[in-house]
């Protein structure tokens, strides 16, 4: 296990403000996030939190497509009339992913640079800019879209909290909502006309992991077993 601490301000969006609440931010990461990346073990997870959804995906029944030697997507909702296909993508360029299977390297640099790519849009509010596009995960975002066939629905997964999203804590309530932004930039850039894209992340608060849409509805479903693989907290000092 590698353990990653860090204090950080939760910033007022669009106001670039400081607000007086301070965080401390406590990740603990498993060896075996190696293989969740690499052998594309987050289908599985990805199916099982979708599959569990009370709001945002309740009226479907997902089940998975083991063949997809031809491109085939990863998940279809047999209860649509058209068989909605749904196609899995992982929030990371192949740069960070790839940084993950070095082994010579631990894990607290790979977090380190997630956070990097997260903060990088409250450090432009700071400056009183709201302008997303030039963001690295904004590009990566648009980069793994690219690869998404126009007749399949998205879903952006990471396993890093690139929004400090906790349920049921006040201090996180009004932070930088990252996610709302790139939805925002994707409408401007036209990409999202004809499709669906959905966010899925993990919630600083254990066993959750929250699915976005482009509504900017929340919820926060249980992941108990991707909990052991990896997992955050957030303190107020």
């Amino acid at each position: 296990m590698d353990y990653f601490k860090q204090k950080n301000d939760i910033l007022k969006e669009g106001t670039g403000a400081k607000m007086k609440n301070e965080l401390w931010e406590e990740a603990t990461v498993s060896e075996a996030i190696r293989d969740l990346i690499h052998r594309q073990n987050y289908e599985e997870y990805v199916f099982q939190i979708i599959s569990n959804s009370k709001r945002i995906f309740k009226n479907c029944h997902f089940e998975r497509v083991n063949e997809q030697s031809h491109g085939e997507c990863d998940f279809i909702d047999v209860n649509s009339e058209d068989k909605k296909k749904y196609e899995v993508k992982l929030l990371f360029d192949k740069e960070t992913g790839g940084k993950i299977g070095e082994r010579k390297n631990n894990l607290t640099l790979w977090i380190e640079r997630l956070l990097e790519q997260r903060n990088e849009y409250g450090k432009l509010l700071m400056q009183g800019v709201c302008d997303v596009s030039s963001t690295k995960l904004y590009q990566i975002a648009k980069g793994r879209l690219s690869a998404v066939k126009s007749d399949e629905t998205a879903i952006l997964f990471t396993i890093f909290p690139i929004v400090e999203d906790s349920r049921d804590d006040v201090y996180t309530q009004f932070g930088v909502d990252f996610v709302q932004a790139i939805y925002k930039q994707l409408d401007k850039d036209k990409l999202t006309e004809g499709r669906e894209i959905f966010f899925i992340y993990p919630a600083m608060e254990d066993d959750l992991y929250c699915i976005r849409d482009r509504n900017y509805h929340r919820e926060y479903v249980p992941a108990p077993k991707l909990n052991d693989i990896v997992s955050y907290k957030v303190y107020p000092l």
